[in-house]
């Protein structure tokens, strides 16, 4: 009884091509025919469903989940551009899947959530071992969309808490236009925007898993000296956007709109506790800038936390 699994990518600019290049290498990597599972990420450039459509043919149809990106990343190798695509075809004796895809996540983040456990739970055994998710990233950005907490709120209020349900995936992208492109969700021949496509992951197998992000610490740390809930009001004894200013161009906090070109790019960093190796601090917080000259925190921040300012490099 074996795990099989090869990784494809394509640069090419026509959908069709990419799609069988990309699909093509992940089974010839893998060492299949026709894989039993197979997961797919592509940037923006694309008519999406030409390049759904050509890796669901060269894979034989077999089921699939993924979501658009703003870039894909093979091992070392990293795209950016407005054309890749990425495919992992897998085959396994030991594994099975469960995927499906539900929409309106900005409308009721909440509800989709719990929607996407009672979908699971007939699935849901002793021999589960993760859930992948792939929800529209512009739901998490603020100023755009709501927060994903509450999706991952009505998840957890449906599923058993009885065992831990690890959950793993990352937010659905695009070129990072977030008043214009959608993002995209792949289940099978379906795409949808504004909602999550995910996959469970039951059979033998022992899964591990690692954390990580791109972004580096700028700056010394910093104190926030006064905040209530997710809002920071002051930072060093300071009016938390003068201190923010520090570290942007002139006028890039004059309007919303610009301030998202360093919102995707910036954003505040603690220390990393301990169960987390080899990363000395953990970003999680992703900040918006309000009139009254205060910052809104992704995270419920605290009075007193240290904080550091942390950039991903271009």
């Amino acid at each position: 009884m074996t795990t099989k699994a090869g990784v494809g990518t394509s640069r090419h600019h026509n959908p069709n091509v990419a799609g069988r290049e990309a699909a093509e290498q992940a089974l010839t990597n893998a060492g299949v025919d026709r894989p039993d599972f197979v997961f797919m990420f592509a940037s923006i450039g694309y008519d999406q469903h030409s390049l759904l459509r050509a890796v669901r043919q060269t894979t034989g149809e077999a089921p699939l989940t993924g979501c658009s990106a703003e870039g894909t990343i093979d091992g070392e190798n990293i795209d950016e551009s407005n054309f890749s695509v990425l495919v992992t075809a897998i085959s396994s004796e030991e594994l099975y899947w469960r995927n499906g895809v539900e929409s309106g996540l900005e409308a009721d983040p909440h509800a989709v959530g719990q929607r996407v456990a009672k979908a699971l739970l007939p699935d849901l055994s002793a021999e589960t071992i993760g859930l992948f998710v792939f929800p529209d990233g512009l739901t998490n950005i603020v100023g755009v969309g709501t927060n994903l907490d509450d999706f991952f709120a009505g998840l957890e209020e449906k599923l058993p808490s009885d065992r831990f349900l690890p959950v793993w995936g990352g937010g659905a992208g695009n070129n990072y236009n977030f008043f214009g492109e959608p993002t995209y969700q792949y289940c099978d021949d379906e795409i949808v925007s504004d909602g999550v496509s995910y996959a469970l992951l039951s059979g033998k197998a022992q899964a591990s898993w690692a954390m990580s992000h791109s972004l580096i610490p700028i700056g010394g740390e910093r104190k926030v000296t006064r905040s209530h809930g997710n809002v920071i009001y002051e930072i060093d004894g300071k009016p938390a956007l003068e201190v923010l200013k520090e570290y942007l161009p002139e006028l890039a906090l004059s309007d919303e709109r610009d301030w998202l070109r360093y919102a995707v790019s910036l954003a505040l960093c603690f220390r990393a506790p301990s169960y987390i190796k080899d990363e000395e601090y953990s970003s999680s917080r992703r900040t918006s800038t309000e009139p009254d000259r205060r910052l809104c925190d992704r995270t419920n921040g605290g009075k007193g936390g240290h904080e550091r300012l942390v950039l991903k490099p271009r």
